[in-house]
């Protein structure tokens, strides 16, 4: 069978699905995560429950993500669920940096 190229992406055609998918509400949330003493967080818009019982959640993270080896390793993590009234939480926790637990609630 021969092989066929595959067509040239439509630029058009992508932004005015990403125009469609950024009206679309979606859940945001904080996933956190401790390494020692030392707590790690990300923002995060891929999660969904998956089970009742028991009950679980799913979450979808980069592969190369330093939180996600944490969790591997530690077997824990916890998900916060935000408001529309938190966006700037989610702003926050949404950019690498060693200070996104600066003025958080629980943290000093």
């Amino acid at each position: 069978m021969p092989a066929t190229a595959s067509p040239p992406p439509d630029t058009a055609a992508q932004q005015a699905f990403r125009d469609a998918m950024a009206t679309v509400a979606s859940p945001v949330a904080v996933v956190t995560a401790m390494n020692g003493r030392r707590p790690h967080g990300t923002t995060v818009s891929a999660f969904a429950s998956l089970s009742l019982t028991p009950p679980m959640v799913m979450v979808s993270l980069d592969t190369r993500s330093h939180l996600l080896a944490i969790i591997r390793r530690t077997g824990r993590f916890g998900l916060n669920v935000l408001g529309t009234h938190q966006a700037e939480l989610a702003a926050a926790f949404a950019h690498s940096g060693p200070d996104k637990f600066q003025g958080s609630p629980g943290r000093q």
